[in-house]
Formats: structure tokens, sequence, C-alpha cells
């Protein structure tokens, strides 16, 4: 039998993800399968040429530090 359960958490947010990961615990006691659908464009439009710095900061840290965040929030599971 097949279980599939979604939490929504934000991915740059150290609570969020503690959270998540208790509430996935307090569902199951094993986690076979994590899908760390995490991504950000950085806004719209987002043209290399034209965007700040801050756009790149804020992409970077979603899409790489936010999905380390949630691996190692889980890792331990």
């Amino acid at each position: 039998m097949i279980h599939v359960a979604a939490v929504q958490l934000e991915v740059i947010d150290e609570d969020s993800v503690k959270t998540a990961r208790e509430e996935i615990g307090r569902k199951t006691e094993v986690l076979d399968v994590l899908i760390n659908n995490e991504g950000v464009r950085g806004g719209i439009p987002y043209h290399t040429l034209e965007a700040g710095m801050d756009k790149f900061l804020e992409t970077f840290d979603a899409n790489v530090f936010g999905v380390a965040s949630v691996a190692q929030g889980f890792m331990n599971y």
C-alpha cells in the first residue's frame, strides 16, 4: 500500500522546516522518499543584465541553501 502526504514549508525558514519535519513524524515512523521541490526565479522579469545582486542572492538562497536545509532537516529521520 502506498501512502503519500504533502507538507508545505518555506525552505529558507528553519522553523518552517522543523515544523514540517515534526508534522511528518507524527504521521509516520519511516520516510522513504523526500521530494524537495523548491525553486525560485528571482522575480519577473529576471534578466541577467538588468537584475540587481539582491535578486541573484534571493534566488541562490532558496535554490541552494533552502534545498540543503530541507535535506539536512530530514536526513536523520
